[in-house]
């Protein structure tokens, strides 16, 4: 369905399409013709929620629906923006840019959605990684990079935006039917361009692209002439740009109409055989018919009264018309001159006829039906140059220029690797190095440039860095803060926060995919998204990343802290229930194990015919379209005998035979290093069992999966990079102070999941498996603490404990002994009296103070106890202290003050020793 929207004095016709989720939207006819291409529709075909509809039936919802909505919510959110707060200077390019950054985000998800590139080709990555590394390919794998499917989206728009899409028969903005891609007819036309060309006219392809380039720089000339025009009519008449389209439309209709009826005067005189001097005649007479006078021929013109419609339209008089059309007439005779003048070069050139050139024309003039969806953006005000860029960026964060791409809107795929994360692989640092060091040089900017040298001298020490290293590092640090965008400025950062938050994932894509699974899959959402769009303001907060310390955000209102929570809580609550569910991980990891043994098997023709497998699809665009959850069917229903065991895994998850679940833990500290150590886990839980004789597991019975859940941001509170404002204070907003905030909340934002499946899924199998997983978890206590915990088990186990120093008896007990044990370390790691420097350190200790006592503390137990004598057996008091024994205790507590040291080599334990002799 159709519906008109005024934008700036000009009727665009907008789609209206029935949404679930948001009701009835209108869609911008730009995004119309980007959701009919090939390389959008392949989103129909892909699941949301990838392998988690075989557990939910209803999730079957695909990322066609979820985009479409994204692209609808961005630009709300930018209407909502823009209308309240005018000062923004949020332009129509703006907004229409968010809103196809929302509707393309997704293009480059891959079969089942995250399975394809969060799973599959992570163990397709791996997979290469260990056949390079056992072929000595050593230099090779570092060119080996984790895709992500941002990067595809990015490229899947470069791809979209370089077809040529047969060109409408109306206007654009009339468009009320779905017209879709004509690539193989516009193959077949430059097809057949090139065989006339090349056979008939005897050229080689160098030839045929030099005419090409001439006609094209020929139809450029006149878009300018026309253009310089066009700017005269509109300046010397006060015309608007659709006022002289709308009058060069009507003086071509005119002129076709003359054209016309001199077509019909010709078959006269030929069919009456009239000679030259009645054609005068006839002639006199039709050019009497222009002017408004027939004699009754039934082939009389009956022209547009084009100064009548001047006068009453525009309000100019016959004579403007006239001086319009002599403008007209002028430039087309320009427009003849240099044709002529391209057709001589050409026949001169090429040794080409009139007639050649003439039908060399007609089949580029044929090719002129296909337009791009780059000339689409320049018609309705964007420039591609400039927006195509600011997309990508939407979608994947900054771009990437390489030396050869630098320039090029075209080369700025490749995602920018955070600041953050190049040093840690550069450097080998860890996350806290890294935030240290930035602390480090913070501060030193602070101070004189004399503690430069200090400042590095202490960074090359701690962190084993070279001096070029710390300075890499500086120079880093001081780029990042520099703006990395090229789409927009700094002034309009709070654009980019719309259709993909780097700073919080407060976004609309989480708006939408909220809404929408949680609708399909039965679960309540308890997140509004109206009710952001209605507080949404953008202020000007602090930001130390930033050069100027500040940069312009979207905020919310300080009260709407507990429904921003919401947000974050349903989306853990979504991926617990349903993305995490435990039957949902193992079927997807399932479909991940079959993709990767039919891996190589399959083939997908790409571009200039090359074939592609599952693996390296993405590499292609052209593939990567034809890739989807289709593969799934084609596996399954495939009789090929190399796809044998990937088409059994996939059987057995459509008869519900998938493996079966064993038990979980949940360490307190994440385990970082899991990927490596998943082997020697799998061999710990094959191991035999005590009263068995016989082990029916093998390692490979076992598939350990590591899940990951948090609130979006790692182990962060997300509620702290969110930014409120105030009532009384509109355009000042911070981050909620904790004692503001809410208590009644969770402190751990982060959980790790470790799942144990059988393969094997008998009863037997599976009976076995849970006592491997139970002797497994007991022999590796570690797994259920912190990290620390787990050095310390291991070195339990090994019998690298603390060792035992000394320990003294307190006469009167220390009650505050809590609060002395950080200057007790401290004493005890005190200088000898012949020592110039101790090895020991106040961390190298451990104290522990034991109270003992008889169970009362300082007090004897007998003193509380009633006591009934044989004569009176149901009278009973406590027993008077001249009856009481003589003989016994007169002190019913002691204290020990005990000292260990963690370092047990000897020589460190005999210096620990002095120093407590000293201490």
């Amino acid at each position: 369905m159709a519906s008109p929207s005024k934008k700036a004095n000009k009727t665009i016709i907008t789609k209206v399409f029935n949404d679930p989720i948001h009701g009835s939207i209108e869609l911008h006819p730009l995004l119309i013709k980007i959701i009919d291409t090939p390389q959008f529709q392949r989103l129909r075909f892909i699941k949301q929620l990838g392998g988690v509809y075989f557990v939910y039936p209803g999730a079957s919802h695909n990322r066609f629906e979820h985009s479409i909505g994204v692209g609808y919510l961005a630009g709300k959110l930018a209407e909502a923006l823009r209308s309240r707060q005018p000062e923004l200077n949020i332009t129509d390019r703006d907004v229409l840019c968010v809103q196809i950054a929302g509707l393309c985000h997704d293009l480059g998800h891959g079969p089942f959605s995250h399975l394809y590139d969060g799973m599959f080709l992570t163990d397709a990555l791996e997979k290469k990684e260990k056949e390079m590394r056992k072929n000595g390919e050593l230099g090779e794998m570092e060119k080996l990079e984790k895709w992500k499917h941002e990067k595809g989206s990015c490229d899947m728009l470069d791809h979209m935006l370089k077809q040529k899409y047969l060109k409408p028969a109306i206007l654009e903005e009339d468009m009320t039917e779905d017209r879709r891609l004509q690539e193989s007819k516009e193959q077949e036309e430059q097809s057949k361009l090139e065989q006339v060309m090349m056979e008939k006219h005897k050229l080689n392809p160098e030839d045929v692209k030099d005419i090409q380039e001439m006609i094209a720089e020929q139809e450029s000339k006149e878009q300018e002439e026309q253009s310089k025009l066009e700017q005269v009519m509109m300046e010397k008449y006060n015309l608007k740009p659709e006022d002289v389209k709308f009058i060069k439309e009507i003086i071509a209709e005119q002129e076709s109409k003359e054209q016309k009826e001199q077509s019909e005067l010709e078959q006269v005189m030929e069919k009456h055989n009239l000679n030259s001097d009645v054609v005068k005649i006839i002639q006199e007479i039709i050019a009497e018919g222009k002017k408004g006078s027939s004699d009754g021929l039934n082939y009389q013109l009956k022209p547009i009264d084009l100064e009548q419609m001047m006068k009453e339209e525009y309000g100019h008089e016959p004579e403007d018309v006239k001086n319009i059309k002599v403008m007209i007439a002028e430039q087309e005779s320009k427009e003849q001159k240099e044709q002529s003048k391209l057709e001589q070069v050409m026949m001169e050139k090429y040794k080409l006829n009139p007639e050649d050139v003439k039908n060399i024309q007609e089949i580029i003039a044929e090719g002129k039906k296909y337009e791009t969806l780059k000339d689409l953006m320049r018609q309705y005000g964007l420039k591609p140059e400039e927006d195509i860029t600011f997309i990508k960026e939407m979608i994947a964060g900054p771009l990437q220029e390489s030396k050869e791409q630098e320039g090029s809107c075209d080369g700025l795929n490749h995602l920018l690797k955070p600041i953050d994360e190049v040093m840690m692989e550069k450097y080998k640092l860890k996350p806290e190095d890294v935030k240290n060091i930035k602390v480090m040089i913070a501060e030193q900017e602070s101070k004189e440039q004399k503690e430069q040298s200090k400042l590095e001298q202490e960074m090359m020490k701690k962190y084993n860095l070279k001096p070029e290293d710390v300075k890499n590092i500086q120079e880093m640090i001081a780029k990042g803060k520099k703006w990395p965008y090229k789409g927009r400025p700094k002034e309009k950062s709070f654009l980019y926060e719309i259709v993909s938050n780097k700073k919080n994932g407060v976004d609309v894509d989480k708006f939408d995919y909220l809404a929408r699974d949680s609708s399909y899959l039965g679960i309540k959402n308890n997140f509004d998204f109206h009710r952001f769009l209605k507080f949404a303001r953008v202020c000007e907060v602090e930001d130390k990343d930033c050069k100027e310390g500040k940069r312009k955000t979207i905020c919310t209102r300080d009260k709407e802290e507990d429904h921003m929570y919401h947000l974050f809580y349903t989306r853990h609550r979504l991926h617990k229930r349903a993305c995490q569910h435990r039957v949902s991980q193992i079927i997807q990891e399932m479909i991940a194990e079959a993709f990767l043994k039919a891996d190589g098997h399959i083939q997908i023709e790409g571009s200039g015919g090359r074939m592609f497998t599952l693996s390296t699809a993405n590499e292609d665009m052209e593939a990567y379209t034809k890739l989807t959850d289709n593969v799934f069917e084609e596996i399954l229903k495939s009789s090929c005998s190399e796809l044998k065991k990937a088409r059994e895994i996939l059987q057995n998850i459509i008869s519900r035979k998938s493996y079966k679940f064993v038990g979980e833990r949940k360490p307190k500290d994440p385990i970082e290093d899991w990927k490596s150590r998943k082997p020697s886990w799998q061999i710990g839980l094959a191991q035999p069992l005590p009263d068995k004789e016989e082990n029916i597991l093998e390692p490979e019975d076992f598939e350990i999966l590591v899940i990951e859940m948090d609130y979006g941001m790692d182990d962060k509170d997300p509620i702290q990079h969110v930014h409120f404002y105030s009532k009384s204070g509109l355009n000042k907003a911070k981050a909620m102070p904790e004692e503001k905030g809410s208590r009644i909340r969770t402190t751990c934002f982060s959980e790790q999941l470790i799942r144990v499946f059988c393969k094997k899924i008998d009863d037997k199998s599976v009976e076995a498996a849970k006592k491997h997983f139970k002797q497994w978890l007991e022999r590796n206590p570690y797994l259920d603490g912190s990290e620390e915990a787990r050095k310390i088990q291991q070195n339990i186990v090994s019998g690298e404990i603390y060792k035992f120093v000394g320990e003294r008896k307190q006469k009167v007990p220390i009650k505050d002994w809590k609060s002395q044990i950080t200057g007790w370390k401290e004493e005890l790691a005190q200088l000898l009296p012949d020592e110039e420097e101790n090895n020991l350190k106040p961390e190298d200790f451990e104290i522990l103070v034991i109270n003992m006592d008889y169970g009362m503390k300082d007090k004897n137990p007998v003193q509380h106890m009633d006591f009934y004598s044989k004569k009176e057996p149901d009278v009973a008091k406590p027993m008077s202290p001249e009856n009481a024994p003589s003989i016994g205790t007169e002190n019913f507590s002691e204290q020990l003050i005990r000292v260990f040291c963690k370092k047990i080599d000897e020589q460190s334990v005999e210096a620990a020793r002095q120093q407590f002799e000293q201490w």
